[in-house]
């Protein structure tokens, strides 16, 4: 199987977060196998920029079985509030669900 260290795999672009009430200053993010296991999790700081884009960057965890697999996230604003999408019962995500595919060499 090929293997990317490190490498970007999932990068989620919107041109105006929905009803921002604040300001975009945090992310989780979740990569889930078919079965809805938690394969891959990462947090941390974001924010828009200008032009009101705002870019998360998921990673691909060294070790993962060539299948196909989904993607989650949370935005979190500096008021406290949370959106979700992605998650396995939750909101889909605008656009179509992440969706990642492992193929072996």
């Amino acid at each position: 199987m090929r293997r990317l260290l490190r490498r970007p795999v999932v990068r989620v672009q919107t041109v105006a977060p929905v009803a921002p009430v604040a300001p975009i200053n945090s992310y989780s993010y979740y990569l889930y196998d078919t079965g809805g296991n938690v394969v891959a999790q990462q947090f941390g700081g974001t924010s828009t920029d200008a032009t009101g884009l705002l870019i998360i960057v998921g990673y691909l965890p060294f070790d993962l079985a060539p299948r196909q697999y989904s993607g989650a996230f949370t935005l979190n604003d500096s008021s406290g509030l949370t959106t979700s999408y992605g998650y396995p019962g939750g909101t889909p995500v605008p656009g179509g669900p992440l969706l990642i595919t492992v193929v072996p060499d």
